[in-house]
C-alpha cells in the first residue's frame, strides 16, 4: 500500500516499528539478519537499514522491568522477567527480538526428561494384573484420555492420578488392531476403578461408536467425547500469545494446556524411549495467512497416539464438574428419565 506512494519522490520514507510475528510475513523479511540488538543500525538481509533494540538491551540503558506478579511490583532484571513469563517463545519474540520459528515441536526434550519419573511399564493390547491393582489402589482421582485407533493408528489409553496439582500417570496401553468391542472392555476395567472420574476420548471418526457405547454404560456425565474438528473460545495462555482470533481449534488448545503442565512441572510419565520419540512428533505450524494447526508426523510406531491420550486426559482433569457418586436405580425410573430425556441428551443413568 505504501510502495506507490515511497516511489512517487525521493524525499519520502517510510519508518516501519514492530514486534516479531513469527517468519511468514513480509516484516521478518524485511528485517531478519545477523546485527546488533543495541539501537545501532545494520543492514539486513534483504538490503534495508534496521535498528534493533532487545529488553534486555535497553534495561543496560537504564529502562527499568517490574514484575507482573505480587502487590509490590517490584524491580526485576531481564532474566527474572523471562523465567515468570508462562509462553517463553512468545516472550522472546515479544521482548528480545527473535522471530520465533512458528513450526517448531511442542515439547522440547528438556520439558519431557523434566516429567520422566514414573517407572511403570506401558501395557500392550491388554491390562497386567499390576497396572490394575495399581490403578485400584490409587488414593487421587483417576482421569483417563484415549486416542482411539483401530488398523492405521495404534489406540493408546492414559490414566493419570491427579494429587493436588500433579499429575502421576499410573497406567498407559497401547492397543493395536484390536476391535472396538475389546477395547471396550479394557476401558471397563478403567472406569470400574473405584477411584475413577472422568474419561475423554477421541470421536472424530471411528471412535464415536466407541464413546458412546461407554456413555451408555458409565454415563454421560463422566464418559466425554471431544471431535478434533471443531474449534473453541480462546483459553487465557493463547490470549497471552497475542492471537486475534477468537477461536482456536480444540487440538491446539489441548496441546498448549499440555506444553503448560510439562512447563510447570505437574505431570510425572513413564521414561520409555518410543513414548519420548511420540511426544516430540507434534508440531505448531502456522499457515502464511496467520491460520494454526498442530501436525503431527506418522511413522510405523504411530501417529503421536501417546501425545494426544496425555493430552485428552488432562483435558478431562481440566473439566468442570465434582466426581460422580451412584446409588441404584430401579428400571421402571430409568425407562421414564429415557423418555423426559430424548434419545441420549440430558440424560444421567
Amino acid at each position: 500500500a505504501v510502495e506507490p506512494i515511497l516511489s512517487s519522490n525521493p524525499d519520502f520514507q517510510c519508518r516501519i516499528a514492530s514486534t516479531g510475528n513469527g517468519k511468514h510475513n513480509m516484516f521478518y523479511q524485511l528485517g531478519a539478519g545477523a546485527g546488533p540488538n543495541d539501537g545501532t543500525f545494520f543492514k539486513s538481509a534483504s538490503g534495508f537499514m534496521v535498528c534493533r533494540v532487545t529488553r534486555s538491551s535497553a534495561y543496560k540503558m537504564g529502562v527499568k522491568i517490574y514484575s507482573m506478579k505480587g502487590d509490590k511490583r517490584e524491580e526485576i532484571t531481564p532474566d527474572q522477567a523471562r523465567a515468570q513469563a508462562t509462553d517463553k517463545a512468545a516472550y522472546d519474540q515479544n521482548y528480545e527480538c527473535m522471530f520465533a520459528d512458528e513450526n517448531m515441536t511442542l515439547l522440547t526434550y528438556e520439558l519431557i526428561s523434566a516429567a520422566e519419573r514414573s517407572l511403570i511399564t506401558i501395557d500392550s493390547q491388554e491390562w497386567t494384573p499390576a497396572s490394575i491393582a495399581r490403578m485400584h489402589r490409587a488414593t487421587g482421582d483417576l482421569e483417563v484420555g484415549n486416542d482411539i485407533g483401530r488398523n492405521r493408528d495404534l489406540s493408546f489409553v492414559t490414566v493419570i492420578e491427579r494429587l493436588g496439582n500433579l499429575r502421576r500417570v499410573i497406567g498407559m496401553l497401547r492397543m493395536e488392531k484390536m476391535r472396538l468391542p475389546v477395547q471396550q472392555r479394557q476401558l471397563d476395567v478403567v472406569c470400574g476403578m473405584p477411584k475413577f472420574r472422568r474419561y475423554c476420548g477421541d470421536m472424530t471418526g471411528l471412535g464415536v461408536g466407541l464413546v458412546e457405547y461407554l456413555q451408555e454404560k458409565w454415563g454421560m456425565g463422566r464418559i466425554l467425547g471431544i471431535n478434533f474438528s471443531t474449534t473453541e473460545p480462546l483459553t487465557k495462555r493463547l490470549i497471552q500469545e497475542g492471537r486475534k482470533r477468537e477461536t482456536a481449534l480444540v487440538t491446539e488448545i489441548m496441546a498448549t494446556d499440555m506444553v503448560g503442565v510439562f512447563e510447570d512441572r505437574g505431570i510425572e510419565i513413564p521414561a520409555e524411549q518410543e513414548l519420548r520419540d511420540d511426544l516430540r512428533k507434534p508440531e505448531r505450524v502456522v499457515s502464511p495467512g496467520g491460520r494454526v494447526s498442530i501436525a503431527a508426523t506418522r511413522d510405523e510406531a504411530g501417529h503421536a497416539d501417546g501425545f494426544w491420550s496425555i493430552a485428552l486426559a488432562i483435558r478431562a482433569g481440566n473439566t468442570g464438574g465434582a466426581p460422580f457418586h451412584y446409588s441404584a436405580v430401579n428400571p421402571a425410573t430409568q425407562t421414564n428419565r429415557r423418555r423426559l430425556g430424548g434419545s441420549k441428551k440430558g440424560i444421567l443413568i
